[in-house]
C-alpha cells in the first residue's frame, strides 16, 4: 500500500483508496456463504469492506477502530452497509454505529 499524498482533494484520497481496495479483494480469499457470525458486522460485508479496514489500520493503527469508522474519505465509495448486527447465533439483533456511509 502507498501512502495518499496529503496535499490530494478529498476526491482524489478517495479514489486512491478505492483503487487500493480494489487491489487487496483481489488477494483476500473468499467471504464465506451461509449463516452469518458475530465478526460479521451486517449482512451485505463484503470483501471490499475487509480490505478498507486493513486500509484503515495501516493509516491509522491497529486497534483505532474509532478513527478507521470516522474516516470520511476511505468509506465514500464503499459499498453502503445495511444497518444491522448479528448476535453469537448470527441472528440480526439492532442497528448499530457501522464504519462508512449507511
Amino acid at each position: 500500500l502507498g501512502e495518499a499524498p496529503s496535499a490530494q482533494s478529498d476526491a482524489e484520497a478517495a479514489k486512491f483508496d478505492d483503487a487500493c481496495a480494489a487491489a487487496l479483494v483481489k488477494k483476500l480469499p473468499p467471504m464465506p456463504s451461509g449463516k452469518q457470525c458475530a465478526a460479521v458486522p451486517s449482512s451485505n460485508w463484503a470483501a471490499d469492506h475487509d480490505a478498507r479496514l486493513l486500509i484503515g489500520a495501516h493509516r491509522h493503527g491497529w486497534g483505532a477502530m474509532e478513527a478507521i469508522r470516522k474516516d470520511a474519505v476511505l468509506w465514500s465509495l464503499a459499498p453502503p452497509l445495511a444497518p444491522e448486527t448479528f448476535d453469537e447465533e448470527g441472528e440480526v439483533t439492532a442497528a448499530s454505529a457501522l464504519p462508512g456511509p449507511k
